[in-house]
């Protein structure tokens, strides 16, 4: 819920500080909308988590479930990070975007694998 609310102030400040700030320079107008829809990607993703998570009884996986857990929900925070501070340069080098997208991946990833994790008989 506090993602989306971030959400919203974000495309507020892009509402209001976009026409006359930016309106020059396209490249930086893309990159500041692209990580307003990160931080909506990110919030949903955390709905989802959520909604469907259900605890894995064998302790290592309820421990995959948890890392993954946080990295997702921690990679919201990055991602307002990188709203702040990396569209302004105009760059297509992106570190702080290009780490909290992979992080979140990793994240998934582990959700992924503590899913379909077999029990050996």
């Amino acid at each position: 819920m506090s993602t989306f609310l971030v959400f919203l102030l974000t495309g507020a400040y892009m509402r209001t500080v976009f026409p006359d700030a930016y309106s020059t320079n396209e490249s930086i107008r893309f990159l500041y909308r692209a990580n307003h829809v990160y931080i909506l990607f990110s919030g949903l993703l955390n709905i989802l988590l959520g909604i469907y998570l259900v605890p894995r009884e064998i302790p290592l996986l309820q421990h995959l479930q948890h890392i993954g857990s946080w990295l997702v929900a921690g990679m919201t925070a990055v991602f307002v990070v990188a709203f702040i501070f990396e569209p302004v340069q105009a760059s297509a080098s992106r570190p702080i975007t290009v780490s909290a997208v992979f992080s979140t991946a990793i994240g998934v990833g582990l959700h992924v694998l503590a899913l379909f994790w077999k029990r050996r008989p």
